[in-house]
Order: C-alpha cells, then sequence, then structure tokens
C-alpha cells in the first residue's frame, strides 16, 4: 500500500488536542475549540469552528483557522497563516498571531503578540491590530486603523501610523514616533516617561526641517530640534498656537487635565496646530525630549540559517532588512545568484524581482521557490543579491550594509513510500528480509509457527510492491529464522538462526531445502540475529545481538565480518552503546556503510567500519501500527529496487521487516525512500 505524502488526523465537534507527528501532518479540528499541534514537518492546519489554537511546530507550516477567534503560533519564515477560505472573504472572528520571529499581520487578523527573548520587530495591516511586544528592544508599527501598541519590557519603537491609535511604552528607555500631521491620526500616549528616558520620534522631511531650519548640531555632528522650535503653552490644543514668527513649531499645550502635542507650521501665524497625540498626566515636554531622524535607514540581505528539504512546494527564505523603519515605503530590488544550487533544476530563478518594505516596517521576506529532481546531491546553495533599494516618495537610495544573502537545499530526508501488511500475507511476526533478484523479495517469520498460529509456512516471496509470488517452509531446518541475506555471486540465501547459533544456506529457487550452514559460536557470535552478503568479495557480515539471556557474550553488540563458511574471522565491528541489540542488518557495498536496527527502537542507524555513526534514520515513529498503534519493531533490513513502477530501476530504497508484537498478527514491510543522497547531506 502506498503511503500519502501526509498523515492525516481528524477531529470532530469536541474540544481536542490533535498532535501530529514526525512526518508531514494535515491536522483537520472540524468543531469544537481545539488546539493543533503539527509537531515535525511542514504541516497543513485546519482549525474549522471554534476557537482554536494551531501551532505547525517546526517546518514551514500553512495554518487555517477559519471561523471563530483562533490563536496561531508563528516560528518560520515560511509559515502561511490565512483567515480566508474563499479568497478575499474573512472567515470571522477576532484572531491572533503569536511569534518568535519579525512579522507582518495578514489580512483578516487583529492581534499580534511577540514571544521570545529574541529582539524582534511587528507590523499590522489595515485593521484595528491589538501589537504587543516581549521584553526585548521591539519596533511596533501599526499601519492603517485604530491600533493598540503596548512596547512591554525592553526600549522599544512605537509608531502608530495611520488612524488614532493607543501607545504603550511598558518599562524601559522608548520612542513614540509620530509621522507627518493628520488630524485624523491623533494618538494617545499612556505612559510616557520622563524617569525611563522615554523619547518622542520625528522625521526631518515630515516636518519640512534641516540644519538651520529647525535642527542644529548637539556638537558632535548629531542633529537635534533646535529649541526655537518647540513651545509650551498653557490652554487647550483648540485654543493655543505657537509663538515663533516665520517657521513652524511643536507646540505642548497643557491644562489641568489634557495634555497634548501639536505641530504648527506657521507658529504665531494664522494656521493652527495640528493635534499629533494626547499624553498621560504629569508628563512635561522640551526639544531635548524628541529624537530626530535625518536620513534614510541602511538595507541588508540575510538568509535562512537551516538547508530547506528539497521537495515541491518548499521555500528558501531571504529576508531584506532594514536598520531602522523609514517613514516612506521602501522599494526592493534582488535577483538570484546561483552556486552549486542552479536554477531552472534546483530552485526558480529570480530577475530583478521587487519587493516593498512599507513605511514604519523593518523586514520583507522574499520565498524563493525550490524544485524537486530527486538526485544524489549533496546540500547546495545559491544566493539573493540585493541590487536596489530606494525610497519610493524621496527616490533617494538607501546605503547597503550587505549586499548578498546564501539560502541553501539539503536532499530530501528519508521517507516512507510503502506499507505491506505482511499479518494479511500469512507473517504475523516478519523477522527476515533478502532481495534476491529476478524473483523478488524474500520475507521470513520466526513465530508463525508458535502458538497461537500453528502455521508450516515461514517463508514468502514478494515483489517490492507486496503482491505474493510464492510460499514455503523452512521447518525442516529452522523454526527461527531471524535473518535473511543473497549472495548474488554463489546463489546462496542466507538464512541466520539465533536459537542454534548458526547460519544455514539455501537456493531461493528451492528454499526448503538445506544446502548448508556453520556454527556461529566458535566466532563468538552467541546471537546471530541477522546476516548480511558483502557482494564484492562474498564476506558475511553476523549480528551478534544481546536480547537471549547470555547478553551477546563477551562479543556484546558487534558485528563479525566472516567467509562465507564461517572458518575465518576478518574484522569486528564493534557498535556504540545507544545500539544496545543489533537485530536487522544491511551492507551498501558502493558507500561500505551498515544499516543497523532492533526492536528496541524505531531508528535505524548508519554505521561505518569503524563502528561510528554516520546518519540516524528516524521516520518510522510516525508510523505506528493501525492494529494496535504498537511501534515499529525492526527485525531486518535490505536494499532493494524502489516499488514504484515510476521509478529508474537502478534506484535502491530501504525495505524493513516489521516484526510488531510478539506472537501477534501485526507483521508489516516498510518501504523507505533514501532518495539517493542519504550520506550526503
Amino acid at each position: 500500500m502506498k503511503v500519502s505524502e501526509f498523515n492525516e488526523i481528524f477531529g470532530t465537534d469536541a474540544d481536542e488536542d490533535l498532535i501530529g507527528t514526525v512526518r508531514r501532518d494535515k491536522i483537520y479540528g472540524y468543531g469544537g475549540n481545539d488546539r493543533l499541534y503539527g509537531k515535525d514537518g511542514d504541516d497543513i492546519l485546519y482549525g474549522g469552528t471554534g476557537n482554536d489554537r494551531l501551532d505547525g511546530g517546526t517546518g514551514a507550516d500553512v495554518m487555517y483557522g477559519q471561523a471563530g477567534d483562533d490563536v496561531y503560533r508563528v516560528d518560520n519564515l515560511a509559515d502561511v497563516v490565512s483567515e480566508t477560505t474563499v479568497p478575499g472573504v474573512d472567515d470571522g472572528g477576532v484572531d491572533t498571531v503569536e511569534s518568535t520571529i519579525t512579522y507582518a499581520l495578514p489580512m483578516f487578523i487583529e492581534k499580534l503578540t511577540l514571544k521570545g527573548t529574541e529582539a524582534i520587530n511587528g507590523t499590522g495591516n489595515e485593521l484595528a491590530n491589538r501589537l504587543t511586544g516581549n521584553d526585548a528592544a521591539n519596533v511596533l508599527s501599526g499601519g492603517a486603523g485604530n491600533d493598540v501598541l503596548n512596547g512591554n519590557g525592553g526600549d522599544d519603537v512605537l509608531i502608530g501610523g495611520a488612524g488614532k491609535d493607543e501607545l504603550w511604552g511598558g518599562s524601559g528607555s522608548d520612542t513614540f514616533v509620530f509621522r507627518f500631521p493628520d488630524a485624523t491620526s491623533t494618538d494617545k500616549v499612556k505612559d510616557f516617561s520622563a524617569a525611563d528616558s522615554d523619547r518622542i520620534g520625528i522625521y526631518a522631511s515630515d516636518y519640512g526641517l534641516s540644519l538651520g531650519h529647525g535642527l542644529i548640531d548637539d556638537g558632535t555632528g548629531k542633529l537635534v530640534l533646535d529649541p526655537a522650535y518647540f513651545v509650551a503653552v498653557a490652554g487647550s490644543a483648540s485654543t493655543v498656537q505657537g509663538t515663533s514668527s516665520g517657521h513652524g513649531q511643536f507646540v505642548f499645550s497643557f491644562t489641568s487635565s489634557t495634555l497634548t502635542l501639536m505641530w504648527d507650521p506657521d507658529g504665531a501665524g494664522a494656521v493652527r496646530g495640528t493635534a499629533l497625540a494626547t499624553f498621560n498626566s504629569g508628563v512635561t515636554l522640551s526639544a531635548a525630549d524628541f529624537t530626530v531622524t535625518t536620513g534614510l535607514p541602511t538595507a541588508s540581505a540575510n538568509g535562512s540559517p537551516s538547508p530547506v528539504p528539497e521537495r515541491a512546494g518548499a521555500k528558501v527564505a531571504f529576508t531584506i532588512d532594514l536598520s531602522a523603519p523609514a517613514n516612506e515605503d521602501v522599494l526592493i530590488t534582488y535577483s538570484t545568484i546561483d552556486g552549486t544550487a542552479k536554477a531552472g533544476s534546483d530552485f526558480v530563478g529570480v530577475s530583478h524581482g521587487q519587493v516593498t518594505i512599507p513605511a514604519g516596517s523593518t523586514s520583507a521576506t522574499i520565498l524563493i521557490d525550490v524544485l524537486a529532481d530527486d538526485l544524489p546531491e549533496t546540500v547546495e546553495s545559491f544566493s539573493l543579491q540585493l541590487e536596489a533599494a530606494v525610497g519610493t516618495s524621496s527616490g533617494a537610495p538607501l546605503l547597503v550594509a550587505s549586499s548578498s544573502a546564501v539560502g541553501s537545499i539539503a536532499p530530501p530526508a528519508p521517507n516512507v513510500v510503502a506499507i505491506t501488511d505482511m499479518a494479511a500475507l500469512g507473517s504475523t511476526d516478519p523477522s527476515g528480509i533478502a532481495y534476491v533478484p529476478g524473483q523478488g523479495l524474500f520475507v521470513s517469520d520466526s513465530e508463525v509457527e508458535e502458538s497461537p498460529f500453528f502455521r508450516t509456512t515461514n517463508l514468502w516471496t514478494l515483489q517490492p510492491d507486496g503482491t505474493v509470488v510464492a510460499s514455503s517452509s523452512l521447518l525442516s531446518f529452522t523454526d527461527e529464522p531471524t535473518g535473511l541475506a543473497f549472495d548474488s555471486s554463489t546463489g546462496r540465501l542466507y538464512i541466520s538462526d539465533d536459537d542454534q547459533s548458526r547460519i544455514f544456506w539455501v537456493d531461493p529457487a528451492n528454499p526448503s531445502v538445506m544446502l548448508g550452514e556453520f556454527d556461529t559460536l566458535s566466532l563468538g557470535v552467541i546471537d546471530p540475529e541477522d546476516v548480511a552478503v558483502n557482494p564484492n568479495n562474498g564476506h558475511l557480515f553476523i549480528a551478534n545481538g544481546t536480547g537471549n539471556s547470555s547478553g551477546g557474550g563477551p562479543l556484546g553488540n558487534a558485528i563479525i565480518e566472516t567467509d562465507s563458511t564461517g572458518t575465518q574471522v576478518f574484522a569486528t565491528i564493534r557498535l556504540p552503546a545507544e545500539i544496545k541489540d543489533p537485530e536487522a542488518l544491511a551492507y551498501d557495498a558502493s558507500q561500505d556503510l551498515f544499516y543497523v536496527g532492533g526492536g528496541f527502537s524505531s531508528k535505524i542507524w548508519v554505521v561505518d567500519r569503524g563502528g561510528a555513526i554516520v546518519q540516524v534514520i528516524d521516520v518510522l515513529g510516525g508510523y505506528r501500527n493501525e492494529i494496535n498503534n504498537g511501534a515499529a519493531s525492526i527485525k531486518d533490513l535490505e536494499l532493494a529496487p524502489s516499488s514504484d513502477p515510476n521509478d529508474d530501476p537502478s534506484k535502491l530504497n530501504l525495505f524493513v521487516a516489521d516484526y510488531g508484537q510478539s506472537h501477534v498478527s501485526d507483521g508489516r514491510m516498510i518501504e523507505i525512500d533514501l532518495h539517493g543522497g542519504l550520506l550526503l547531506a
């Protein structure tokens, strides 16, 4: 049975916790107030109706909250959050994103809360947003709408943007930024504190200020507000005005109940001032409380820290970051540059692409589509080149601090592509597996003749897709065929028996007749769980388990290399302690490496001749047995041609004999696609 790329998990109309696996999951909450956790993999989550929490976990996840007040957890630049089942139509509810990365709210999401301890930034959308910082230094930019911004701890920058916004700096030295005067966008500053060294932030160009015209040098080369351009006047904002003649002024009007900062464009002239913000009681302001930005920020390109797996739909994420928010949109032009990864075969190249960083924001994300070629490859990389960064209103170019960033693509990780129900074919506890060219996969069973089954057939011949070709009995010489291996040079099918401590061999065309044998005790192998063949010289590798009463004897958990008759030991490969009971063994002659497993774990270890672990394949944990929810119990491994008729005939996948629970009819054969690049990642 072919295995879907996704593991599907379905909720009900009740309130539920729906938890994903190490695989790629699709989780459907349906009704109720559900909590959906994708865990590992690039998952797709559907909240359904109700107030749901969606957390994709690691990976680039796609999350649809649907109806209700939903909460999303974002931790990856390629995460996608959507509140629109029908394009352009809000699914409803008041929804929240909790993010551990710099993030801009997409359509129809009302709230953003920054999590973690990193100095990250948040940007709102056109709605009335509530943006909440963490305890680091954040830039919060509301955009349009009547927003509420709360910096919490840290030295934050709060930019309300268009609309009547409510600004809370929290603890730390915070800067409240006011753009060009707009009577429809008077903000409320709720906790300005001189004790915290809070500041008023302005952009010189918004108010027509320059050196000698509202700005002076403070003696260090820094331009600050000229005190003549600020005045505090008693009275209400509707009646007071500036006192200067010939230029504008910031006017701080105060009464017993209201404190208002205004910009009066002509000072004592006839034009009235425009209120920028009202302030909490007890505040006094002066020109020294202003911080003035006189130029554009610098721009830099940044790449993702980790390789993205090669698969259709995957994306390599880059960011273009500004050193500070600008008071105008910034247009970014970029292109991809080939490295070891090539446009057209490894990724979709971009030439002179453009993205805009909105005024008040500090970052834009660029996603480059990955192409899957399924060829044996190492981790490959390419670059994103920042070609230009220009203010869209001023036309002024930004300085570029870092013009290039590197992204990388990893070979696809091993994944399960097919599972055969061996129990349905008569093998309750499959223990051995070997591939014989021209005949198929041979699978042995070490328990099927015992209670409660009492069957005489304990060897099956299958096509890689699970179709039964033949079956036979080995009971005339073994009722414990724990491992199988085939030597194409001699035509021998080797069979290990851990009860008798022997290795037998047969002709696979007539496997019921034993042709030869040798005892493994003389080799120090007390528990011969499995056997493998080196096709280059006919040597045998025997896995010595530790599961019997001897604990594996003096040899312990190890692999012995011997000749085809067990008369000479060429090498002893001692395995790490974590491979405590090696029961499954396959040999890859092309790389001189071993695949090792055992019923004690669902992991498969790739080991070199020195016994060092080269890689761990940990994909079976997400494929528990449907009969009893038991974990995979690995008893043998074999490299054999893929069962997919569309694959190249030379492509080898890793087949697993899954024993399941002893004396329970739940055996399986599992096929793992190694994607040809297992050890090159």
